[in-house]
């Protein structure tokens, strides 16, 4: 049967309502009841393959559920269905009414616990996990959860030992991998980090997260062209992330295919206009170009739309540099400030002494670059990246 019409669903529902009613309450026959529905279900779900009206299976699944309200693996299967469909606030509804039925079901606790975890309940999801776990301890899918529950209450070691009993039983179950490497990434760990993601990678190369994943994780060991590849991959598996062509960005900085970044860096503002990353790797861009005034308009962008404070700190500093280059001290000095009330960087009060000399405060200027010329172990190689610096240690002597 291809397809279900409302006369073959009517005829199917009266054949089982019938069976059911004369055979009550019978152990055998009861799982044999559970079974003819598990296969009406599947003939439903295979009809639905290939129709346009991607909610044909959902109705006929609630249809069967609202005919049978007894049996917990209709509940089961149309809480599978909302979830897959990120209709988290019906699937939670129809798992509760099937719990009631069936507290102890495997599944409906499991559809359950996805929801909770949706609504960042993470602890009663644990409860849930758990119990799952005591009644189907072969299901991949519930250590996998537990250990990103535990992640997210911020504990890495409890997350490790869900993640790790995952790899162990199911070595060839990708998402194991992939939650490790993003527990690893929380960390700052990025060997290990790459290692689990390049493993999830190599068990499902089609999965543009792990690609993205993967491409943070080699970025951050500075391998440029290794990101570049998982990345540009990603962005073909999913055309439409804009995290993947913010980190696409990045690498091409990096690598100094600046027309690429800023490409990139656009593709990004296509997607989601509120991207702060994407206005910072723009300002990037244009500061290579010495296009100050461009730099500082996109990093007001990217300042109003919420970064985190490494973002906040680096788009300040960017700003004062640019506004000291068009030779507006007054401004430049207030995002210096700005930018080192997020973090004492050395380079930071160098460039803000060279403002202080641009404000013809140079007493406060020559101290505070003493202060800090002093303190830094090797300035070498600073004098290749700031300008001026040079010129102010000649001048302060």
């Amino acid at each position: 049967m291809s397809y279900i019409d409302g006369g073959d669903l009517k005829a199917l529902l009266d054949a089982l309502t019938a069976f059911e009613k004369e055979h009550p309450e019978n152990e055998l026959l009861d799982r044999m009841f559970d079974n003819m529905l598990e296969a009406a279900i599947r003939m439903v779900m295979d009809g639905a393959e290939g129709i346009s009206d991607h909610d044909f299976a959902l109705r006929q699944l609630a249809i069967f559920t609202h005919n049978f309200p007894e049996r917990a693996i209709l509940y089961a299967h149309l809480s599978a269905a909302l979830v897959d469909r990120k209709l988290f606030e019906t699937a939670i509804h129809f798992t509760e009414t099937g719990l009631r039925v069936a507290p102890d079901n495997p599944d409906l606790l499991f559809n359950h616990a996805r929801c909770l975890m949706e609504f960042e309940d993470y602890d009663t999801a644990v409860t849930h996990f758990k119990r799952v776990l005591a009644l189907k301890p072969d299901l991949p899918w519930a250590y996998v959860n537990m250990g990103e529950c535990f992640r997210q209450l911020g504990e890495p070691e409890a997350a490790e030992t869900y993640l790790q009993l995952a790899r162990r039983r199911y070595p060839e179950f990708a998402p194991a991998y992939h939650n490790l490497a993003m527990l690893a990434m929380d960390q700052g760990e990025w060997e290990a980090c790459a290692h689990y993601a390049s493993t999830a990678v190599r068990l499902d190369p089609f999965d543009s997260d792990l690609r993205l994943a993967l491409g943070d994780a080699l970025l951050a060991l500075e391998r440029w062209e290794e990101a570049l590849f998982h990345l540009q991959y990603g962005s073909i598996l999913d055309p439409n992330d804009p995290e993947l062509y913010e980190s696409l960005s990045v690498a091409y900085t990096e690598l100094g295919k600046l027309h690429l970044a800023e490409g990139a860096a656009r593709e990004v503002l296509a997607l989601d206009p509120e991207s702060w990353r994407a206005y910072g790797n723009l300002a990037f861009a244009y500061s290579t170009r010495g296009d100050h005034q461009a730099v500082i308009e996109a990093c007001l962008q990217a300042l109003e739309r919420d970064p985190d404070d490494v973002g906040r700190q680096h788009l300040y500093w960017d700003l004062g540099w640019s506004y000291l280059q068009l030779e507006q001290p007054e401004q430049a000095l207030e995002a210096t400030e700005q930018a080192l009330a997020l973090g004492e960087e050395p380079e930071l009060q160098l460039n803000k002494s060279l403002i202080l000399l641009a404000l013809g405060r140079e007493e406060e200027a020559a101290d505070l670059f003493h202060a800090t010329f002093d303190a830094i172990d090797d300035l070498k190689a600073l004098y290749g990246e700031m300008e001026g610096l040079e010129e102010a240690h000649e001048r302060f002597g």
